[in-house]
Parts: C-alpha cells; sequence; structure tokens
C-alpha cells in the first residue's frame, strides 16, 4: 500500500458552533423564564448558578472529542482503490478506554461496518447516518463540478458528524464495536470485521399482521417522519431548480458585462475618456460579479445540502426502527400464540396421564415462557430507547436547522456586502466623466 498523505483545510467556510447555538437557546429561555418569575436579584443569582452548574456537568459529560483529517491514498499497482482517514480520538469517562488518546487509520467502508452493526446491536437506537458513498454524483447536480478535495473535506465533517453523535448517545457510546472502531490497529481491525457475525433480524413473515396495535406515539411518529422527509424532497427539489436559474443568472451577467465591453471599445476608439474607462470597467466587474455569483450560489447550496442529505438519512433511520419495532412485536405475538398452544398441549398430556409426555410439555412451555419474556424485554427496551432517541433527534434537528438558517443568512450578507462594495469602486471614475 502506498499511502500520500493530502491534508484537507476548510477553507471559506463560516464555522457557527453548535454549543453557542444550544447556549442561545438557553439564555433566550431563560431571559423569558426571568421575566416572568425572577422578582429580585437574588433569585436571578440563584437561577444563574443553576444553569452554570448544569452547563459544567454537561462539558463533563462528554465522552469523545474525535478528529478526521489527513486523508491518504491506498493503490493496488497505479490504481487508487480507497481513501484513508486519520482518527484522533480524546476519551474522558469510559473504563474500557485504557489510555486518554487513540489514533487509527479507516477506510470508508469501515464508518459503514460500524453502523451497521450499532443497529444490529441496538434495535431501537438511531443511529446516525453516515454520508452517501456516490454524494460526488448527488452533488455535482447543484454545482458546477466537485473535485477530489472539495469530497473529501465534506466527508470528514459528515463523519466527524456521524462519530460525534454515536458518542454523545448513553447506549451506543458503549458498543464494543465502538470501541475496536476506534482503538484498534487498522490490520487488526479489518480481522475484527472478518470474524464478525451480523445479529439481522430474520422476519416472522411479511404476510402476518400483528395482534398487538402499534403504540400512538409510534404510530404520530411516523406520520411525522414521513411529512418531514416529503418536506425535504421537496426542498432539495426546489433548491435543485434555484441552483439552475443562478447559473443561468450568471451567465447572463457575463453576457451583460460583454456587451458593456463592446460599448467601451467604441467609445475609446472615438476618444479615450473617463466614459470609455468606465464602460469598460463596469464589463471588468461584470466579469467577477459572474464567477461571484456561481461561487455563491455553490456556497450556499453546500450549507443547505448538507442538512438536507444528514436529515433524510435520519428519517431513513427512523422508518428503519419503527419497522424494526413491528418486528418485535411480532415476534411477542408469536411467542405469546406459542406458549397459549404448549400450554394447551400440557393440559392434554396431564389427563394421558403419562409422565414422559408430561415432562416433554412442561419443558417446551418453560422454553416458550422464556422466549416470550425475552421478546417482552427486547420490545420494552427498544421502544424506550426509541422515545428517549426521538426526544434527542427533536432537540438536534432544532440546532442544525438553526446552524443551516444562520450559515444561509450569513453568506447572503456576505454577498451583499461584497457586491456592494464591488460597484462603489467604480463611483470615483463614474464622477470624473465630464460632459462635452
Amino acid at each position: 500500500m502506498e499511502d500520500q498523505e493530502n491534508h484537507i483545510e476548510q477553507d471559506g467556510e463560516i464555522e457557527i458552533n453548535e454549543d453557542e447555538i444550544i447556549q442561545e437557546i438557553e439564555e433566550g429561555d431563560q431571559e423569558e423564564e426571568e421575566e416572568a418569575v425572577v422578582e429580585n436579584e437574588e433569585d436571578q443569582e440563584v437561577v444563574e448558578g443553576e444553569e452554570e452548574e448544569e452547563e459544567e456537568g454537561e462539558e463533563e459529560d462528554a465522552a469523545f472529542q474525535f478528529l478526521i483529517s489527513d486523508p491518504s491514498k491506498s493503490y493496488h499497482g497505479k490504481k487508487l482503490t480507497f481513501w484513508v482517514y486519520k482518527i484522533t480520538t480524546e476519551v474522558s469517562v469510559h473504563d474500557e478506554y485504557k489510555e486518554p488518546e487513540y489514533e487509527v487509520r479507516r477506510r470508508f467502508s469501515h464508518f459503514l461496518w460500524l453502523r451497521q452493526q450499532l443497529v444490529d446491536n441496538h434495535p431501537g437506537c438511531i443511529v446516525p447516518p453516515v454520508p452517501e458513498k456516490d454524494f460526488k454524483g448527488t452533488l455535482e447536480k447543484f454545482v458546477n463540478g466537485v473535485d477530489t478535495k472539495g469530497l473529501l473535506e465534506y466527508r470528514q465533517r459528515s463523519l466527524t458528524k456521524f462519530l460525534t453523535r454515536v458518542g454523545e448517545h448513553y447506549i451506543l457510546q458503549k458498543d464494543e464495536a465502538l470501541h475496536a472502531f476506534l482503538t484498534e490497529e487498522f490490520n487488526d481491525f479489518c480481522n475484527t470485521i472478518k470474524t464478525s457475525s451480523s445479529k439481522k433480524s430474520q422476519s416472522l413473515g411479511w404476510f402476518k399482521k400483528s395482534l398487538t396495535h402499534q403504540l400512538t406515539w409510534v404510530s404520530q411518529q411516523k406520520k411525522f417522519v414521513t411529512d418531514l422527509e416529503e418536506a425535504l424532497k421537496q426542498l432539495k427539489s426546489k433548491l435543485e431548480h434555484m441552483v439552475r436559474r443562478r447559473k443561468d443568472m450568471s451567465h447572463a451577467i457575463s453576457e451583460f458585462g460583454n456587451a458593456f465591453e463592446v460599448l467601451g471599445t467604441v467609445e475609446k476608439m472615438y476618444e479615450e475618456s473617463a466614459l470609455s474607462s468606465s464602460l469598460i470597467e463596469v464589463s471588468k466587474k461584470a466579469d467577477l460579479l459572474s464567477l461571484g455569483a456561481l461561487s455563491q450560489a455553490e456556497r450556499e447550496t453546500m450549507q443547505v445540502i448538507e442538512t438536507l442529505t444528514y436529515y433524510l438519512g435520519m428519517c431513513d433511520s427512523i422508518k428503519a426502527i419503527i419497522k424494526r419495532l413491528d418486528e418485535l412485536r411480532l415476534e411477542k405475538d408469536d411467542a405469546t400464540n406459542t406458549l397459549r398452544n404448549n400450554k394447551a398441549s400440557a393440559a392434554k398430556a396431564q389427563k394421558s396421564g403419562k409422565p414422559d409426555k408430561v415432562a416433554n410439555a412442561e419443558e417446551k412451555v418453560a422454553a416458550t415462557q422464556a422466549r416470550l419474556t425475552e421478546a417482552e424485554d427486547v420490545l420494552n427496551k427498544a421502544q424506550e430507547c426509541f422515545r428517549n432517541d426521538i426526544d434527542r433527534f427533536d432537540m438536534e434537528r432544532r440546532v442544525d436547522f438553526q446552524y443551516m438558517l444562520r450559515a444561509f443568512v450569513a453568506l447572503q450578507i456576505e454577498y451583499s456586502n461584497e457586491l456592494s462594495k464591488s460597484w462603489e469602486t467604480l463611483l470615483p471614475t463614474i464622477s470624473t466623466i465630464q460632459p462635452v
């Protein structure tokens, strides 16, 4: 394997810290609460002191800090086969991790393996998505072209978000697969993958219908996620349409500038003056603004498309969990029916008076009872985890959408300021034009 280090710098991004957003939300809620409840300065100090302790506690609970960097190429002969990423993990609380920091290298398929392990091991947990493997094709629908650097930067951000959300989860952070992923050397981890077994459930029959009704809150969540997914898809479609219009506008600005250049050249041939210079300067500014408009559209779409892609993946995760809960209810119903039948068979065996039949029947009843108890336990734990994760999903969605909107608005302000400054530089030249 031949590794070539290629450090990726994330230039031109507006960084907005999620912790700052959460803090601002909490501070906003605090101000409203203080107006209604806090009547004197002492009460206010008590409230603020409690909140500071709470925030400090939240910071202490952070189990991991992740950094994904330094993508390197892996070759088979002269052919690039895959990229490998360096993952640096700072560990703060877990006894299972003997070192305060780990550094490993992982390829993209390793992230896919980890996610599948988490899904299989924890049927009620919402496991965040990893980026699409063919995201380049998706992204090229929105921007002019995607170079390798841009794709790697996107993957690094998305994979960091995946690990961060997994590391924040009170159940997923303790999974053995995550431990192996973060700590084992590359070759050892590849062997771990080879020897790992899938724990995917076997469907009891897609033709069967559960006798137990789906919980009301689960049904409500299913409807919300279905509606959310449709809204996200519509926004994605409108975004694609808007980008096409922006590209057309960029081309139109360029053509507009060319027309000014022709006019300026004609004036210059007649007489070189402030007027001819101004006309030609407008054409130059138009060319720059044409490129700026295209760049702005691409920056806008990157801010939106990453969030849209992530939450479309989250919708898929939630729908998969709801389907899995239906399968677990089928398992419980099947065990209940089997136990009922086995108890009926045991009663008949008792009447037969044959000890062997009685013992065999009672053994089946005990085994089925154990199966039912386990099925009920798995279902209850999955439903409890899912309900907790829905609360987390609501909070994270609020933060991520606010981040997206703030970044989008900040880009508009920045672009508007750049546009204004660009045109303002022409005013001194234009003001020198004198009538004959």
